[in-house]
């Protein structure tokens, strides 16, 4: 933004134009609905009553302390222009007025407070107005002064009568707070994220003007007609829909989106085109619901109670959807229950709204469309978590070595055993889901491990780079984790506190000095290799298919 104090700013030039649209707007919305408004036409601003009557206005916007004085351009420079329209239109039996509005103050002993509102002084402006144009010596004001000459007596008088000067007028800034008054059926709350749509509405409608793509007037009742429409959004059985027909910045890479719901989605085997649309669906209503929030136009809690219905309505379809599932291990089940709880979600959710009258599918298809995956990530049902996870064999080489379910078990065993060494209670679930993102990612782990003797909020507040990026890796680590935490409970390795703190469950074997001890993470791998056990039975497909690949190293290992 350029220095106000600096001779080259032209920020004053800047807010001239803003002026001269909001000015438009905060009169269009006083005037009656069949008043017509030009911009541009004959002078900054025209107004066109019913009957025909004009109002030429000229519009100047100064800095703050401005004075208007005698010989003030602004005011000849619009006198000009009136004279020229004068002429044109029948002299005195014209219909027009002249006004002009500007933020500057007229001097004190200034002729000029003849013209302003409510003061009775027509018969004296026009002499007045001779004699102090006759002082200057500008070229301007004396091709003026010519152009006045050709006026006759009565037309001197006549044209003077006709000019109103309303000085200290509002600036550009003022004018929101003085429209607010014009919207009193709408409710507070929303009265300033309705202006400011409405405002964007207007200044798209002046472009289009000024740039010659709309040739009509703009009438009164246009803007009443819009401001109405709005207000039907902001009522209390509705939501104002602002995001329709918006893209996501930027190109949608439907291939190597890491994000959660987009990997589902692609586990479902949907089609490109598909995930391109719900990927778009999800930023829509992702930006909408955070323009809510913003515009505060939500009651305390509504989002959650939301969401709530959404996740009971997808728990019913989704036991529905599992009678279809006769064997938790079979793939092609699993895709098929997946699909078709996509499908529902996509097509069959219209009932689900977060009020009467919102009823943009956006918002109803990729708001259960992301409550559904978070449901599905972290679903306790052996049938679904097909969908949740790559087959073993679909993951690539480097997924496979870094996060396999026995490695990360065990890390997550040793943060359990860890923690308990502080806090006997155990360690509360919440924290259990920071330990691999923590742990995993190199720039985390390094400087944890040189502040070991510190706290890890302290740690934190010494390296706030550790918070860029964690939420997308604890979320996009929620997978291996529950994985991890499946194995672990097969093996029996931790147990679940009435608390809901989890506490690792020691075993000891006896080994000589030098041998590590084993933890009962061993012997559950054990339990899942012997293949009629019931472990293995209740195992997901996913580990099941790591262990077969990998028995001899497993052997090795035990």
């Amino acid at each position: 933004m350029g220095d106000s104090a600096s001779p080259f700013s032209a920020a004053e030039q800047g807010l001239g134009y803003i002026f001269q649209a909001r000015f438009a707007l905060l009169k269009i919305l006083s005037l009656p609905e069949s008043c017509a408004i030009l911009l541009e036409k004959e002078d900054d601003v025209e107004f066109v009553s019913e009957r025909g009557i004009k109002s030429l206005v000229s519009l100047k916007h100064k800095a703050e302390g401005d004075r208007l004085t005698n010989l003030s351009t602004d005011f000849w420079k619009s006198v000009r222009i009136w004279l020229a329209h004068y002429l044109t239109t029948g002299r005195v039996a014209s219909t027009s007025n002249f006004l002009l509005f500007t933020t500057a103050t007229i001097s004190d002993g200034s002729f000029l407070k003849m013209f302003t509102d409510g003061v009775q002084a027509e018969e004296f402006r026009a002499k007045a107005a001779q004699l102090e144009i006759a002082k200057s010596k500008s070229a301007l004001l004396g091709a003026i002064r010519e152009e006045l000459a050709g006026l006759g007596a009565e037309e001197r008088r006549d044209f003077y009568a006709r000019i109103t000067i309303f000085d200290a007028s509002p600036r550009a800034t003022d004018i929101p707070a003085l429209v607010e008054p014009l919207l009193r059926t709408i409710r507070r709350q929303a009265r300033a994220a309705l202006f400011e749509r409405l405002e964007g509405w207007w200044v798209d409608l002046v472009i289009k003007t000024l740039a010659g793509e709309r040739k009509e007037p703009v009438y009164g009742y246009e803007v009443s007609d819009k401001l109405s429409a709005l207000a039907e959004e902001y009522r209390t059985d509705n939501l104002p829909i602002t995001f329709r027909g918006k893209q996501p910045a930027g190109h949608i890479d439907v291939a190597n989106d890491q994000r959660l719901f987009v990997r589902q989605l692609h586990a479902l085997d949907l089609s490109a085109a598909r995930v391109r649309s719900a990927i778009i669906d999800y930023y829509r209503a992702f930006e909408q619901r955070s323009s809510w929030a913003r515009e505060s136009l939500l009651v305390s809690g509504e989002i959650e109670d939301y969401e709530d219905r959404l996740v009971e309505e997808w728990g019913r379809y989704r036991e529905i959807v599992l009678e279809s599932v006769a064997k938790p291990s079979d793939e092609e089940a699993n895709l098929r229950a997946g699909r078709e709880l996509y499908r529902w979600a996509e097509m069959e959710t219209s009932m689900l709204r977060i009020r009467e009258r919102v009823t943009e599918q956006y918002v109803i298809r990729a708001m259960p469309s992301s409550v559904l995956a978070s449901a599905l990530s972290t679903a306790t049902r052996a049938t679904l978590r097909g969908c949740c996870m790559k087959r073993w064999d679909h993951r690539p080489i480097e997924i496979r070595n870094l996060f396999n379910p026995a490695f990360c078990g065990l890390v997550l065993f040793r943060a359990m055993s860890g923690y308990e060494e502080q806090d006997q209670r155990g360690m509360p679930f919440s924290l259990i889901l920071l330990i691999l993102p923590l742990c995993l990612h190199s720039q985390s782990r390094e400087l944890l491990q040189r502040g070991n003797r510190s706290y890890l909020l302290k740690i934190i507040a010494d390296h706030p780079e550790l918070l860029v990026g964690f939420a997308r890796r604890v979320t996009d680590m929620l997978p291996f984790t529950f994985e991890a935490l499946g194995l672990l409970m097969l093996g029996n390795s931790f147990k679940v506190e009435s608390d809901g703190r989890l506490k690792a469950i020691q075993t000891v074997y006896e080994r000589p000095r030098l041998v590590p001890q084993k933890l009962s993470l061993v012997s559950g791998l054990h339990g899942i290799l012997a293949r009629n056990s019931p472990g293995w039975a209740i195992a997901p497909p996913s580990i099941q298919q790591w262990v077969s690949g990998h028995e001899d190293q497993i052997d090795t290992h035990l």
